[in-house]
């Protein structure tokens, strides 16, 4: 037998490149489907059940449970997702990544030169624009098995020596347990931590309670590294990762009451074909105990949802930046992490869109109130909710301008510059109403004018149909609703034969009483309400003309 210090260094070795091979699998697997995934998942509205088999499938594909975490808080913390979506989702990602521990159960030694070959190939020859990753792909998944393979044989000897042949056979399951759950915490990956449980299974130096506990004590430790991403993160983070948590330790206590009798369970397979060996009969008890914490955890996801929420209150809320126009804007749906996907990035400043959308929507429902009846107060807050379109604008156009330099695509290209048309767009109607009308509402306060019902019925009907022209020409391009836009270039007619017939009605009570100065003063100011109205109209309309591609 070779000395104890080489055994030891050639498994520090193979577990060196079973890191690495796991590293760059879940890095190339990541690069390929992330993208699609994200895009899949921002737009899931399903029922439970499919959220649920939805997490079992992508984390099948993308090996690691850490990284569905993160695309789930991700996403979350955007409001693409509810809390009640992530953790259906979360579950079904339990199940998903047991394919991959069934995979690395299998003694399947013999074909890992194949994928490791191949892998090299496609990374030197860079024949298609995916060469290079999936040659990362395949190479990192034959030096899984390779390294796998490796440790087992160095480890193999270890049965009949004196002292470490029986060390790992007579831990106690409860400091397994621990020393697992530490570990995975530390390599970050349950996966990887399996991975080392089932070379010492191959190896013969586990018992098969001791195998299972160490088996808990992975489950347990993944919910450690999303844990400690949490802290760094939106509320909302931390709250799926107390309810991924809170899943893990119901699970992994109640199965730990009752390990010795899991343990006679398990090896009752033993006699199956397919279950003949340990590392089989772990990856058995792996799939199991998640598909158990699934059917538990689903009854609990309302009880789970409302203890986290109360364990990790949101201290502020996003949504009130837009409305509480003292404190700080913080961009709602515009995160640089979404940059990488540049049409889920652009969907986003397209959320981001809405609320500016939403905010001069209500400033131009404050204008009948502030301007014709010169209401000071309102007219502050007309101006302080501009100063709040002018932030969003601020926000918006410098992420377009990251997604630019991240893509120049030219379809990209022309949709960037689309949403770069319609929020200075936006943001020109603010300043008419903040400046213009403003200064209306202050002239209509110090001079007491007093319209007329005939006067003020007019004002609201031309309002009316500006404001409805607004609400439609953003709700157009929120949609990319052509039908609308074109709704609203087709009301340039309407509004030019109503203010034609707006002036007719006020020369008219101006000739009735042409030496009245407060007459006069009336007839001035409703002639720049008039005006500016046709202003608001007329960046209207070019809103719509982006939309219908006029």
């Amino acid at each position: 037998m070779d000395p104890d210090w080489l055994i030891m260094w050639r498994f520090l070795i193979g577990c060196s490149l079973f890191l690495f091979g796991l590293e760059k699998t879940i890095r190339a697997i990541k690069h390929l489907a992330s993208d699609p995934i994200k895009q899949k998942l921002s737009t899931t509205r399903d029922s439970p059940l499919h959220e649920t088999i939805f997490g079992i499938s992508i984390t099948a594909i993308l090996v690691s449970n850490t990284v569905t975490m993160d695309l789930l808080t991700g996403l979350t913390a955007l409001d693409l997702l509810s809390f009640s979506q992530a953790i259906h989702i979360m579950l079904g990602s339990e199940i998903g990544s047991t394919f991959f521990i069934q995979l690395m159960a299998t003694p399947i030694q013999e074909w890992v030169a194949a994928p490791m070959i191949i892998g090299m190939v496609l990374f030197y020859t860079n024949i298609h624009p995916h060469s290079k990753t999936i040659g990362h792909l395949l190479f990192g998944l034959g030096l899984i098995f390779f390294a796998l393979a490796n440790m087992e044989q160095t480890l193999h000897p270890l049965r009949d020596h004196p002292r470490w042949g029986t060390i790992l056979f007579d831990i106690h399951p409860g400091f397994a347990l621990l020393a697992t759950t530490l570990l995975t915490g530390l390599l970050r990956s349950s996966t990887a931590t399996m991975g080392l449980v089932l070379v010492f299974a191959f190896a013969g130096l586990l018992s098969l309670t001791t195998a299972i506990a160490m088996t808990l004590g992975a489950n347990l430790g993944s919910s450690l590294p999303i844990l400690f991403n949490a802290m760094h993160q939106p509320r909302v983070a931390m709250r799926i990762a107390l309810a991924h948590t809170t899943f893990k330790v119901i699970s992994v206590c109640i199965a730990a009451w009752w390990l010795p009798q899991l343990a006679e369970w398990i090896h009752l397979f033993s006699s199956m074909p397919l279950t003949q060996e340990m590392p089989r009969q772990l990856a058995l008890f792996h799939t199991l105990f998640n598909i158990g914490m699934v059917a538990l955890g689903i009854p609990l996801v309302n009880m789970v949802m409302r203890g986290c929420e109360w364990v990790a209150p949101d201290p502020y809320s996003r949504e009130s930046t837009t409305t509480d126009y003292h404190s700080t804007y913080w961009p709602k749906y515009l995160d640089d992490d979404l940059l990488s996907t540049p049409t889920l990035a652009l969907a986003m400043a397209r959320r981001e869109v809405s609320l500016m959308a939403t905010l001069l929507e209500e400033m131009m429902a404050m204008i009948p109130e502030t301007v014709f009846k010169g209401d000071i107060q309102k007219r502050t807050k007309l101006q302080k909710m501009d100063d709040r379109v002018d932030e969003i604008h601020q926000a918006i156009t410098r992420y377009l301008a990251k997604i630019s330099t991240a893509t120049p695509s030219t379809p990209m290209t022309d949709a960037l510059l689309a949403t770069m048309t319609v929020i200075n767009e936006l943001e020109s109607i603010g300043d008419i109403i903040e400046n213009n009308f403003s200064h209306l509402a202050e002239v209509c306060h110090k001079e007491q004018i007093i319209w007329s019902e005939e006067i003020l019925r007019s004002l609201e009907k031309y309002h009316h149909m500006v404001h409805r022209a607004l609400h439609l020409a953003t709700a157009a391009f929120l949609a990319n609703h052509e039908a609308q836009a074109i709704q609203v270039m087709g009301m340039k007619d309407e509004i030019s034969d109503l203010d034609l017939q707006c002036r007719i009605e006020q020369m008219r009570s101006l000739q009735s009483n042409p030496h009245g100065e407060a007459n006069f003063s009336s007839y001035t100011m409703q002639m720049d309400i008039y005006e500016n109205f046709k202003r608001i109209y007329y960046h209207t309309k070019r809103i719509a003309k982006v939309v219908a591609k006029v």
